[in-house]
């Protein structure tokens, strides 16, 4: 707690009124996660989940969980999800396996 130089008592609010505001305006807002990039890692089957690297390869393309869940679920979702991922080992096939398992549930 900072110490608050007070010559005299009728400085008091006016005083503190500054302290206040420096202290309003000097603290940074957190950022707030965004859902998919804090939930998109464990959309996987088997430890490790996904990688730094195919998460930030998916959030480029799919903006929502849903959007991922609904490529994973379809033909042609799936076949966008392995040649994205086809460098990673089996993550396309970890995740689609991941949303078999939660849709069935």
């Amino acid at each position: 707690m900072p110490i608050i130089p007070l010559h005299i008592i009728d400085a008091l609010p006016e005083t503190l009124m500054r302290l206040q505001y420096s202290i309003s305006v000097s603290h940074t807002p957190v950022p707030i996660p965004h859902p998919i990039t804090t939930l998109l890692p464990y959309c996987s089957t088997e430890y490790p989940f996904l990688e730094k690297h195919s998460k930030w390869r998916l959030t480029d393309i799919y903006k929502s969980i849903r959007e991922v869940a609904e490529a994973a679920t379809t033909e042609g979702g799936r076949q966008a999800l392995r040649h994205l991922l086809s460098d990673q080992d089996d993550a396309a096939e970890k995740i689609i396996d991941f949303w078999k398992e939660e849709i069935l549930l």
